[in-house]
């Protein structure tokens, strides 16, 4: 097989490039930033990991990819940044209300979703799921890509297309305030990264969890 030239690889990337580069400018990015952290027995929005909050990772993540991203927090929670915060406009109604307040935020754009207890997702992850939605991102219905790995979904790390606020008011109307729930109602792509890592899609809800985070990036 012939070795392709340099110059002709290149030409075969640009449009690719070129499409990730389109999407992540369309997309709002959101960090959500957790709830009361009753089981980890601290905010988990301040639990380290590097030496570095779980908060400032995600957005710092996100921030890699997207030009504006906001962070998603309860009506009266407390939150350290220098980012635009997007208040719940219904109180204890869960990441549900995170996602209407954002998504009317985004003034019909597409939203990134990010949960900041999720430390082990990387640009690789982002990446895949943007790349996977492509245009049908924008197309304007209720869909939703959604990462995915070993036998789990994770509905905190995902995109959302505008169309999708419609299902989630009606979902709070109802209160069935699960994001599985709301997952029901719309068209949604499982995003398989399970690939990436065994412990890509950790969650920290204890403080095992957080021990289990720095141990997978090498954190003694």
């Amino acid at each position: 097989m012939a070795a392709s030239s340099p110059s002709r690889s290149r030409r075969r990337a640009a449009p690719a490039a070129r499409i990730m580069t389109t999407m992540t400018t369309a997309i709002i990015g959101a960090v959500f930033a957790g709830g009361a952290s009753r089981r980890l027995g601290s905010d988990k929005a301040t639990a380290l990991v590097e030496g570095r909050t779980l908060l400032e990772r995600a957005v710092t993540l996100l921030d890699g990819f997207f030009p504006r991203v906001v962070v998603s927090a309860g009506a009266s929670t407390a939150i350290s940044t220098a980012h635009e915060v997007v208040r719940d406009r219904r109180p204890d109604h869960g990441p549900l209300a995170g996602l209407e307040a954002v998504l009317e935020a985004a003034s019909g754009a597409p939203v990134f979703v990010l949960a900041c207890d999720l430390p082990l997702i990387d640009e690789r992850v982002v990446r895949r799921i943007v790349q996977t939605a492509g245009g049908d991102v924008l197309a304007g219905d209720p869909r939703a890509w959604i990462a995915s790995g070993a036998e789990r979904v994770q509905p905190l790390c995902g995109v959302y297309a505008a169309d999708c606020l419609g299902a989630v008011r009606h979902n709070l109307e109802i209160a069935r305030l699960s994001m599985r729930g709301l997952l029901d109602r719309l068209e949604v792509a499982l995003v398989d990264v399970g690939d990436l890592s065994s412990e890509v899609l950790l969650n920290v809800n204890r403080p095992e969890d957080l021990a289990r985070a720095r141990e997978a990036v090498g954190e003694r």
